[in-house]
């Protein structure tokens, strides 16, 4: 995810500086979670996905890539209210599709 941080913060239009001010720390920091030095605390990630305008899921792929992400959290959201055996079988499903390309 971290490969992508920077390019969802120019699309966003935020300066490191902006972002830091935000978040309450530094622009190093920030730079630091962009560059994947620092591990990424959820809570940060929720913020910069406020900030950015997005779902948090949507961070993990290029801002040109959105709807991955969109998809991707919707998909998330299906299988937390779904009964695990019934999950089980939606991901077999999906990787049946998959191989079907």
């Amino acid at each position: 995810m971290p490969q992508h941080l920077r390019a969802w913060r120019k699309h966003a239009g935020w300066t490191l500086a902006r972002v830091a001010a935000r978040l309450g720390t530094t622009h190093t920091t920030i730079l630091r979670y962009e560059r994947g030095d620092m591990k990424l605390p959820r809570n940060v990630l929720e913020e910069l996905a406020r900030l950015y305008q997005c779902k948090p899921t949507e961070l993990q792929f290029d801002p040109a890539d959105r709807k991955r992400g969109q998809l991707l959290h919707e998909a998330m959201e299906l299988v937390q209210g779904m009964d695990p055996d019934i999950a089980q079988r939606w991901l077999e499903i999906g990787k049946l599709l998959q191989e079907s390309k």
